[in-house]
């Protein structure tokens, strides 16, 4: 049997290509977490790591007023408002556009969101939503994931509370530079994930956390390859479907000899018909009974990484931040919120920017009230005014 992986070509980048350049770090003080940034600007650090805080984003007067704003809209205009949900219990909910919301600098105090914006999405960029995230008592820890897989969408989460001290309610936890890994990568991350969940579905909160940071330093890559199969050994095969969904999973061998299949391969394809659930690949092994060879694409998650990629993945979690502080991060970037342990609701400023260029961003049309599209779009034009007279060396 012969084996032809073809992540393989990865080996032809030259040495002479990569001489000279050295690792980015993308440390807490990088991205402006610690008492004093150091190694790179907010826009390099939004660029470079995927993750920048800007301190002082907005007043403290002002995010405290938009606090108590919040709840006294009331649950029915909430509800009116809400515009979709998150992982583990938490809810967004469309800023309206009255007063104090309507005064809301989306750009932060005297335009301190500008640089980094611009320099990431580029001058022209766009608002796409003005919206609060209400996290209520007791939402669990979510797992790590994107809040998209596409380049032009970047995020801003400004806390209206304090969050200070080691065990601060209300943290984020971030991959930084995990934001310009390949798609490959966030496949890999993705089924390493489903798998660790499956062995241990009772793991507690530290060892949920302490996987997580294990998650980001950790290198991995996702290698797709084809293997020659004996058609008489296809059957002997145990596969089961796979937990990230649209192929099967090989398990084990019941006959013998050695194969070119690891446990956990997919297999997506058999002789270029996709594997899509366990009834495709009964079918693909029926139909293959008279031949002497099954060609099968394998998708395999290997340790490694990307020998042209620049950056280090670190882990960052959102501490100490003051009311008002903003943590502007890229959308791609693999991150999560710790669980809501007070007894009281958790609230942040939850704010949306896109590239011109994209036209899907955070705004999902399908599941908007006719409340939600009045509000945005009046916030949407008063944007558009407000960038005219912005400049970009404020």
């Amino acid at each position: 049997m012969t084996r032809c992986w073809l992540l393989l070509l990865f080996s032809a980048f030259s040495t002479a290509s990569r001489a000279g350049k050295s690792k980015v770090s993308c440390d807490t003080a990088a991205v402006g977490l610690s008492r004093e940034r150091k190694g790179l600007s907010s826009s390099e650090a939004l660029t470079q790591c995927g993750i920048t805080v800007v301190r002082g984003a907005i007043p403290v007067k002002l995010a405290d007023q938009i606090l108590n704003s919040v709840f006294e809209l009331g649950v029915e205009r909430l509800d009116e408002l809400q515009h979709g949900s998150f992982l583990g219990k938490r809810m967004q909910v469309h800023l309206p556009f009255e007063p104090p919301f309507d005064s809301l600098p989306v750009l932060g105090n005297k335009n301190k969101l500008l640089k980094p914006l611009a320099a990431h999405l580029g001058d022209d960029f766009l608002l796409d939503l003005v919206s609060t995230k209400l996290i209520p008592p007791g939402a669990p820890m979510q797992d790590p994931h994107q809040d998209t897989p596409r380049s032009g969408v970047i995020k801003v989460m400004i806390p209206l509370r304090n969050i200070v001290g080691e065990n601060a309610n209300a943290r984020l936890g971030f991959c930084t530079g995990t934001h310009l890994k390949p798609r490959s990568y966030s496949e890999a991350a993705q089924r390493e994930l489903a798998e660790w969940k499956q062995r241990n579905p009772t793991a507690s909160v530290e060892g949920r956390a302490a996987f997580f940071r294990e998650m980001c330093s950790k290198s991995r890559k996702l290698v797709i390859g084809a293997v020659s199969l004996p058609a008489q050994v296809a059957p002997m095969l145990k596969v089961v479907a796979s937990k990230s969904g649209g192929a099967v999973e090989f398990l084990a061998f019941e006959g013998a000899g050695a194969l070119d299949l690891r446990l956990g391969d997919e297999i997506r394809e058999v002789d270029g018909w996709p594997i899509k659930d366990l009834k495709d690949w009964q079918e693909a092994v029926d139909k293959g009974e008279k031949k002497q060879t099954l060609k099968l694409r394998v998708v395999r998650v290997v340790d490694g990484v990307d020998e042209d990629d620049q950056r280090t993945s670190e882990h960052v979690i959102t501490l100490p931040l003051k009311a008002g502080d903003a943590v502007v991060y890229d959308a791609r970037s693999w991150h999560w919120g710790m669980e809501n342990v007070d007894p009281s609701w958790r609230t942040t400023l939850y704010l949306a920017f896109k590239s011109a260029s994209v036209r899907n961003g955070s705004f999902f049309e399908p599941i908007a009230t006719a409340s939600v599209y009045q509000a945005r779009d009046k916030f949407l034009n008063k944007f558009a005014k407000v960038r005219t007279t912005s400049v970009l060396d404020v």
